[in-house]
């Protein structure tokens, strides 16, 4: 009994070491994370006002951008994005470790050594770098890191600091980058998914529904009105009960649509199989028809899935809110083949040639006064030479858009196949931005175009490309302009939805 007091005493130091040592443990999140770290987004997510789903968004993280950690809580992160601040949940992001960026030495124009070697040895195999890894940090590396910065969220004045080089690090290694350890529970109850849901399961559902044309917003994996009209309108459609609720029979159901898309798709790239760069067989063959088909690839069919394929395919996933990584899974390809199914057949004249051969076969004279068309627009053939022998090398036209009436100037720089032409000036490219809604896109729009006082039928895309001749018009490029049977200069074919286009323009009034 005397020993009582001595054991309890005991017995309480030992409860407060244990006490102290859990605390130690467990007290800090298991996001061991500091204030000013970085943090790389693992998919699209939003940024939201308060730590919760129900609080305000305020703006959508794209995949891969890189955030500077503010505060940990329990499961959610406060967060710098740019400008903005906010939180955003621990399960969609990757801590770079403080270790490796706080190694590194700033890098800029005029350093010169391995270290920079390195980084344009990365920006390479990132497709940002088109030079060799000299050592010396000069105006390509420059705009390389620039390029880098703006399209992971990070301050574009292509100095590579510790941030820059850890989410380069990141992209080229992802193994040194370390996965949060934690989970949260997506927002199920026990009908399903539905509305202020927010994780992966969610961006699965819009992907498939994106992929069978009923959801057009960004695949965010938070579920929202669009998501909810979209899981309604396919409910309307296959007899279900259109509560906007996602549920066992919903999803079911929409899983063998999309597997049936995916199988379906005889004759197009939708294999299943995944292509990515390097591939080379009769799939990718497939798959860079379909890209040439919907606009997006400018070379030949070859087979082989190199620079140019890469680019188009993440064209065509930036376009379709898909994750624009460069590869061919199957939600890329299935997109590919329900964008191939909903294209509808260009009403082009039979003398057009839509063969996509090398040669350049002369079609039979058109009548001097076509027949049908406004009667007041001209419909000719590139390949009469009258436009390309006629229209100079700087001189000037006037675009007009059919569809919206906006018109603004132009002066041709090049072209051989088909027109290429730059907006005379920064009013000019405004117009031409404002006629294709700010979105940069291959999709044609049917145009008529006054060269001398005459109206031609033809058709632009809005994506401006290539060299560019005037430095004023705030116009990175050039933009491509088809008349009746012109060619693109890549793949040599006749596209088919520039000619329905130029076909439209034809039997368009003039404005």
């Amino acid at each position: 009994m005397k020993n009582r007091p001595c054991s309890t005493i005991k017995r309480l130091l030992f409860m407060l070491v244990s006490a102290c040592l859990v605390l130690a443990f467990w007290g800090a999140p298991s996001f061991a994370a500091s204030s000013g770290q970085t943090a790389l987004a693992m998919s699209n997510v939003i940024l939201r006002q308060g730590a919760g789903t129900n609080t305000k968004a305020l703006t959508t993280i794209k995949k891969d951008a890189a955030v500077e950690v503010l505060s940990v809580q329990t499961n959610w992160i406060q967060v710098k994005y740019g400008s903005q601040t906010g939180y955003v949940s621990k399960q969609y992001l990757f801590l770079l470790p403080s270790d490796e960026a706080s190694s590194q030495k700033v890098l800029e124009k005029g350093s010169e050594g391995p270290a920079v070697e390195g980084l344009q040895k990365s920006l390479i195999a990132l497709g940002y770098l088109k030079t060799g890894a000299t050592g010396y940090y000069g105006s390509a590396t420059q705009s390389a890191v620039k390029a880098f910065q703006k399209e992971n969220g990070l301050k574009d004045d292509g100095v590579a600091g510790e941030r820059t080089q850890s989410a380069i690090a990141a992209k080229t290694s992802p193994s040194s980058s370390s996965p949060l350890s934690f989970s949260v529970p997506e927002e199920f109850d026990a009908t399903g998914l539905k509305k202020g849901a927010e994780g992966a399961a969610v961006k699965t559902l819009q992907e498939k529904l994106k992929a069978l044309s009923y959801f057009s917003g960004d695949c965010t994996g938070f579920f929202g009105a669009m998501t909810e009209s979209a899981v309604k309108k396919f409910q309307a459609r296959n007899a279900l009960s259109d509560d906007g609720v996602a549920g066992a029979k919903t999803l079911d159901l929409l899983d063998k649509a999309y597997a049936q898309l995916a199988g379906s798709s005889a004759g197009s790239s939708a294999s299943g199989a995944q292509l990515s760069y390097g591939s080379e067989n009769e799939a990718v063959k497939t798959l860079q028809k379909d890209l040439i088909a919907l606009g997006y690839l400018k070379a030949s069919a070859t087979g082989y899935f190199g620079d140019a394929t890469y680019k188009a395919l993440k064209q065509f996933q930036k376009e379709c809110g898909l994750s624009s990584d460069g590869v061919a899974g199957n939600l890329t390809l299935s997109a590919i083949a329900a964008k191939r199914a909903e294209a509808p057949s260009a009403s082009v004249p039979a003398s057009v040639n839509l063969s996509g051969t090398s040669d350049k076969p002369l079609p039979a004279p058109l009548p001097a006064s076509p027949s049908g068309g406004s009667g007041r627009v001209v419909l000719e053939d590139w390949w009469s030479g009258y436009i390309n022998s006629h229209y100079k090398r700087g001189q000037v036209a006037t675009v007009t858009d059919v569809l919206t009436g906006l018109s603004f100037k132009i002066a041709r720089f090049g072209g051989e196949n088909h027109l290429d032409a730059e907006p005379l000036t920064a009013a000019d490219s405004a117009t031409y931005f404002k006629i294709f809604n700010h979105v940069s896109t291959w999709s044609a729009r049917a145009v008529h175009i006054e060269i001398d006082g005459v109206i031609y039928a033809a058709a632009m895309n809005g994506m401006p490309h290539g060299g560019e001749n005037i430095k004023s018009n705030n116009f990175a490029g050039q933009f491509c302009i088809h008349f009746y049977n012109s060619r693109t200069h890549g793949g040599n074919s006749v596209n088919a939805d520039m000619q329905a286009q130029v076909m439209l323009a034809y039997n368009a009034p003039p404005q």
